[in-house]
């Protein structure tokens, strides 16, 4: 999940025409809007036309489909309780004819709720690589892997996959019994 919530920076989006580090950049913006605002609406409008139709998310080695990773960033959306700063920014690029390959940092600053029910800070960063191909004006996604992924929680290291959800009060045990 953290490198999903993670994603929330993702690359995933472009208006391309003739350089596409450049051309990056007021997508992510809308990206960066839509993390601000937890709006997975905003973020699938954003990134789906741009997607290539045998797009692949690689998370922790698993891949999956661009429908998977919108599910999981929307739980991700869910569990936190705000969104202080998020950004994204492609720190490389190479072109090569129709293709292309770049690299982007990811981060995000909020709050979420803790196994212990309290509120929580949180940071997450990343660094993904991303493939592409040119089809006509547009350039199309075709894979997104991440290679570095760190979180914390207030400052600490922290793995959000092996958080569990806070245990539920039992409405038949009452007190005093």
């Amino acid at each position: 999940m953290k490198a999903i919530f993670a994603l929330s920076f993702c690359s995933l989006a472009l208006m391309a025409q003739a350089d596409l580090k450049s051309d990056t950049a007021p997508t992510y913006k809308k990206i960066d809007a839509a993390f601000m605002k937890k709006d997975i609406k905003a973020f699938e409008s954003a990134t789906r036309p741009l997607m290539a139709k045998d797009f692949k998310f690689f998370d922790q080695g698993k891949p999956m489909t661009y429908d998977q990773m919108i599910a999981n960033l929307k739980d991700t959306f869910a569990m936190m309780s705000t969104v202080k700063s998020a950004s994204v920014h492609m720190v490389t690029s190479k072109e090569m004819g129709k293709k292309a390959t770049s690299a982007c940092e990811h981060n995000i600053d909020g709050t979420m709720m803790g196994p212990d029910n309290k509120p929580h800070s949180v940071t997450m960063t990343g660094t993904s690589n991303e493939t592409w191909v040119r089809e006509g004006k547009t350039w199309k996604m075709t894979s997104m892997k991440w290679v570095k992924q760190a979180m914390t929680m207030d400052g600490k290291p922290f793995d959000l996959t092996k958080m569990s959800a806070p245990p539920k009060a039992n409405p038949m045990k009452k007190k005093g019994h």
